[in-house]
C-alpha cells in the first residue's frame, strides 16, 4: 500500500524492519527537536530548532539523516604526502641533519594544527552536522595517534575516509584494513609471511568489530587467539607507500596458505576476513551498542540493542535506516536519554559556538582549549580511544 502520511509510512517501515517503537507524531515539539539537533549534530540556534519543529518528526529526521542531499562544507586545505629525502642530505654534517629534522618536525606540527582547525571549522559550518558527528565517532572508534608516526597526511587521509563513508560501516571496516594511518600505527607494514605482526588482526576483532567482551575470555564460544593469529596471517602484505601515502599490497609478503577464521577455512585475504567478521552475529550488536550509547544514553538494554542491530544487519550495515529508526524512537526521547549526555570538549565548544551564533572564531584558540581539556584531535591516548 501507498501511504500519503509520511509519519504513517515511517511507522509501517519501522514495524516491517522490526525496529524500535516510534513516538507519536503528535508528541513532536520544540524540546524533542532540540534534543535531535544536539545529539545528531552539535546543536544550533533557536531558529534552526524551530525549523525542525515545523517540518514535523518524520521530515525532520529525514532531513538530518539524508545529509548527502546537501552540499559538502567547502573548506580548502593543502596537505601533501611526505617528500623523499634528497640525495645531498646524506652528505650533511650531523648538526645540519639535526636542523633539517627539526624543521621537518616544526612543519609537521604546523600541518597537524592546520588539520585540526580545518576540521573544527567543518564541524561548526557544515550543512551536514550528522556527517561531522559520525566522523568524530569513528575517529574515536578507529583511534590513531599521529605522534606515533608523525605523518599528518596519513591522518588527514584517514579523516577523509571517515567523512566519505560516515554512514556505511561495511565500507569503513573494509577501508580501515587498507588505511595507511592504521597500518602504520599498528605496525602492519611489518606483517609478512614468516614474520607476523598481530596488532591489526587483534584490534580488528577486539575493538573495531566483534568486541573484546565477545572473546573466549568472556564467552564460551567467543573468538580466540587462533582467530587473531589467523586473521593476522590474512593481513600479511598489507602495507603502504611512504612517498605517496597510498595503500599497497605486496604479494611477496603475503601468506597464501589456508587460514581458519571464526570457523571458516580458506586462503583468505584481509578483505575476505572482513567479510567473515561482518557475518559474525556479534558484530552488528557491538557496533550498534557503541552508536546507541554515543547518540542516546549509556547502560543500554540488551533488547534495545538487539532490535536496532537487526535493522543494521538487515540493511548490510548501512547506518541510515537504523539511525532514522533510532531518532524517531521512544528510547531516544526517553527520560534516560534526555539531559544525560556528558559532552566531550570538542562537542561542548563546537555546540556553544553554534548555539550562540558566534561568527568571529579563532579556531587556533578553540583547538588549544580542546587540547588543554584532554581532547586533542588526532591524539587519542591509545588504540581504544578516549
Amino acid at each position: 500500500p501507498i501511504y500519503d502520511d509520511p509519519v504513517e509510512a515511517g511507522t509501517v517501515e519501522a514495524e516491517l524492519l522490526g525496529g524500535l517503537k516510534l513516538i507519536s507524531s503528535n508528541d513532536w515539539d520544540y524540546e524533542k527537536a532540540r534534543h535531535l539537533l544536539f545529539r545528531a549534530g552539535f546543536g544550533g540556534s533557536p531558529e534552526e530548532i524551530q525549523q525542525l519543529v515545523d517540518m514535523g518528526m518524520y521530515k525532520a529526521v529525514e532531513y538530518v539523516v539524508e545529509y548527502h542531499e546537501r552540499p559538502v562544507a567547502n573548506l580548502e586545505l593543502d596537505i601533501r604526502p611526505q617528500s623523499k629525502g634528497l640525495v645531498y642530505e646524506r652528505y650533511l654534517s650531523s648538526e645540519a641533519r639535526r636542523e633539517l629534522q627539526n624543521r621537518q618536525r616544526r612543519s609537521f606540527r604546523n600541518q597537524i594544527s592546520d588539520i585540526r582547525k580545518w576540521w573544527l571549522q567543518r564541524m561548526v559550518e557544515s550543512p551536514r552536522p550528522l556527517e561531522e558527528k559520525l566522523t568524530l565517532f569513528w575517529h574515536d572508534h578507529f583511534a590513531v595517534n599521529y605522534r606515533d608516526f608523525n605523518d599528518p597526511y596519513l591522518v588527514y587521509s584517514q579523516n577523509q575516509l571517515f567523512h566519505r563513508y560516515a554512514d556505511q560501516y561495511n565500507a569503513l571496516l573494509h577501508g580501515i584494513v587498507q588505511d595507511p594511518a592504521m597500518i602504520r600505527y599498528l605496525d602492519n607494514h611489518t606483517n609478512r609471511k614468516g614474520s607476523g605482526n598481530e596488532n591489526l588482526g587483534r584490534e580488528l576483532q577486539e575493538l573495531f568489530s566483534i568486541g573484546e567482551e565477545n572473546s573466549a575470555n568472556h564467552k564460551k564460544n567467543g573468538y580466540g587467539e587462533v582467530d587473531v593469529r589467523e586473521a593476522s596471517r590474512a593481513l600479511t602484505g598489507y602495507t603502504f607507500d611512504q612517498a605517496t601515502g597510498q595503500f599497497r599490497f605486496l604479494g611477496t609478503r603475503y601468506d597464501e596458505t589456508k587460514k581458519t577464521v571464526l570457523g571458516k577455512t580458506g586462503a583468505w585475504s584481509g578483505d575476505e576476513v572482513v567479510d567473515i567478521i561482518l557475518q559474525h552475529p556479534a558484530t552488528a550488536n557491538y557496533v550498534t551498542k557503541k552508536l546507541f550509547e554515543f547518540f542516546a544514553y549509556r547502560d543500554s538494554k540488551p533488547e534495545t540493542i538487539e532490535t536496532l542491530a537487526h535493522v543494521l544487519r538487515s540493511n548490510n550495515y548501512e547506518l541510515r535506516p537504523m539511525l532514522k529508526n533510532l531518532f524517531m524512537s521512544a528510547e531516544f526521547y526517553s527520560a534516560e536519554a534526555r539531559a544525560s549526555h556528558i559532552k566531550s570538549p570538542v562537542e561542548l565548544l563546537v555546540g556553544t559556538i553554534k548555539l550562540l551564533g558566534i561568527e568571529e572564531i579563532d579556531y587556533g584558540r578553540i583547538d588549544s582549549a580542546c587540547q588543554t581539556a584532554g581532547h586533542a584531535l588526532f591524539e587519542p591516548p591509545n588504540v581504544a580511544g578516549w
